[in-house]
């Protein structure tokens, strides 16, 4: 029979559970949503044919208020703010209300009746996952001392 031995240093395991978890995640969040921010604003222009809606694309700003605290564990996001400069009013539908750039991209992403849908999230989100992972082991790496 064979014989497995392994021999983890104690210093690495004080490191290891000393460490603040909850301080690794969030900073690794921080570090990664200007990843996913780029990833989203060049995944919506990938499939906008119309070069007027750069617009669009520079409304995808990270979440005001930044990481947010969900169950046991923590969130980032991008989201899409503002209003269209050119303006506009729904001519037909649920109201009159003005058009705001969320509208317009999740048409984009969803569709309408008047264009099919041009998904782009989870493409940006698949997009960087390797990068994000990485960032994140970095991070923890750096903050338990693993090599």
């Amino acid at each position: 029979m064979a014989k497995f031995q392994c021999e983890i240093p104690t210093d690495f395991m004080s490191d290891l559970l000393d460490s603040d978890f909850e301080e690794i995640a969030k900073e690794a969040l921080e570090e990664c949503t200007p990843l996913l921010e780029k990833s989203v604003k060049d995944s919506a222009r990938s499939v906008i044919k119309d070069n007027t809606r750069t617009e669009l694309v520079n409304s995808f700003k990270p979440w005001k208020g930044g990481i947010k605290s969900i169950d046991d564990g923590f969130i980032m996001g991008v989201a899409v703010y503002g209003k269209p400069s050119k303006g506009g009013k729904r001519k037909s539908g649920t109201g009159k209300r003005n058009l705001t750039n969320n509208d317009i991209a999740w048409w984009l992403e969803h569709g309408n009746s008047h264009q099919a849908a041009k998904p782009y999230l989870d493409r940006a989100a698949k997009a960087i996952e390797a990068a994000v992972l990485k960032k994140t082991q970095d991070i923890y790496n750096e903050k338990v001392g693993a090599e």
